[in-house]
């Protein structure tokens, strides 16, 4: 049985409440009322209400992420106070704040937030707690809740599903779904009507290179059964587009790092079918402002990412320290790449290079639903991995696992990319801008 609240998605006309006092705010800390005073404080919407956008509406909202406020750094909401000038200007129906709301979670930097964010924006905001929201005392998720309300949640706007995730875990580091997690959120895209799109949001992003969510095989496999079409993601301080598994997820940069944030707006595509259409405002110090194109998130398709699902993963010999891995895919994947990436299994809430280089798909495959064979002789040479730590046998004859991975010189064999251990994924290129603060 799951802790977790019941998927939510009704729409409600958007709440607006009244600010609330320094008094006020230390008043209702501890006290039955807190989640209702300090949501209204802190602008959040409830978790079941929506903008009244209808289905065929123009969509139009905003995103940020990694605010870090601090009471010690006036740099912090020095950006955040030019940010949400910028985006109250603009009447976004949302706003979607992706984490890391303040740097280490005390109740000075919540105050501090909520003294720059304009009432404008209140009953507009919906939130997504990062690490640095909940890791430094045991009561920081019981205290995030009581800010903004339950989570997970999702709502629904200008015919988008929207969910919002919660995988942060107290005093932890890394992201958790877990069975209740999992279970929750199947139930909440199950309840879809077919061809909706959703869009998930969150602090850590996931797949490629990204390892912050301990079990986020099981959260992708999940996901690729579904018209889940996109992720936002924070916690990186860069930006980085990525395109696996039949969605489109763009990691945000910080405000953190400067008076920037991200506009998005429902539009049709060149072809005809809808997108989100996704830009980076750049606020200057004289409220200047610079929009830059990111990336369209198309938001047609139905159950993209099923065909994406390996249909079998074959590890081979291993031979002079190399571990080669083979990857069979159904034959209406039809990807851009295929690569197996390294998720080393003891040490999670980083980045890594991949383990080895995409392979293009194998030109073998067959048609019709099929899984394609493999053919040595027509396949690309895949990369391989080799342990590269010591590894010196212990009594009784054991050897121990590997500690450190690296990716080693190509050599012939069956289409794929390896790892060890490894987590495969069908993708088309990824582009990553160097820009940015590595995340902390």
């Amino acid at each position: 049985m799951s802790d977790l609240p019941e998927p939510s998605g009704t729409t409600h006309d958007a709440c607006h409440h009244a600010g609330i006092g320094r008094r006020g705010f230390l008043g209702l800390a501890g006290s039955t009322l807190a989640s209702v005073g300090l949501a209204s404080l802190l602008g959040a919407a409830p978790a079941n209400a929506a903008p009244a956008v209808q289905p065929d509406a123009p969509l139009r909202f905003a995103l940020v992420t990694d605010t870090h406020v601090n009471v010690d750094t006036p740099q912090s909401t020095a950006y955040l106070t030019q940010v949400w000038a910028s985006i109250a200007a603009r009447t976004p129906d949302l706003v979607l704040h992706c984490g890391d709301i303040t740097d280490t979670g005390r109740p000075d930097e919540f105050e501090r937030y909520a003294e720059v964010l304009p009432a404008a924006l209140h009953g507009r905001m919906h939130y997504s707690p990062g690490n640095h929201d909940v890791r430094w005392d045991p009561s920081a998720k019981e205290q995030y809740h009581s800010h903004f309300g339950p989570s997970p949640y999702s709502f629904d706007a200008g015919g988008v599903h929207f969910i919002g995730f919660d995988p942060t875990q107290a005093l932890q580091e890394p992201g958790h779904y877990g069975p209740g997690g999992l279970e929750w959120l199947e139930a909440d895209l199950k309840r879809l009507r077919p061809g909706t799109p959703a869009v998930l949001f969150q602090h850590f992003p996931m797949g490629n290179t990204f390892y912050y969510v301990d079990d986020q095989p099981a959260v992708l496999d999940l996901l690729a059964d579904y018209d889940v079409r996109g992720i936002f993601a924070g916690h990186i301080h860069k930006e980085v587009v990525s395109r696996f598994n039949g969605l489109t997820q763009i990691g945000l940069n910080a405000v953190r790092n400067g008076a920037l944030y991200y506009w998005v707006e429902r539009t049709v595509a060149s072809d005809g079918t809808p997108v989100l259409r996704v830009s980076r405002v750049n606020v200057a110090a004289d409220g200047t402002e610079t929009e830059v194109p990111v990336a369209d998130m198309p938001m047609a398709g139905n159950g993209l990412g099923r065909p994406q699902r390996p249909r079998g993963v074959r590890l081979g010999n291993v031979a002079s320290g190399l571990l080669p891995v083979s990857v069979r895919l159904d034959g209406d994947a039809r990807p851009a790449q295929v690569a197996v990436d390294l998720y080393p299994q003891t040490i999670f809430g980083g980045a890594a290079a991949p383990s080895g280089s995409p392979s293009p798909p194998n030109p073998t495959r067959t048609g019709g639903g099929k899984a394609p064979s493999t053919s040595p002789r027509s396949s690309p040479a895949p990369s391989a991995c080799a342990c590269r730590s010591p590894r010196r046998t212990a009594p009784g004859g054991r050897t121990p696992p590997c500690s450190r991975w690296s990716a080693a010189p190509p050599t012939r064999g069956p289409a794929g990319s390896t790892s060890c251990p490894a987590r495969s994924r069908a993708a088309s290129p990824q582009s990553a801008p160097t820009t940015g603060r590595p995340p902390s």
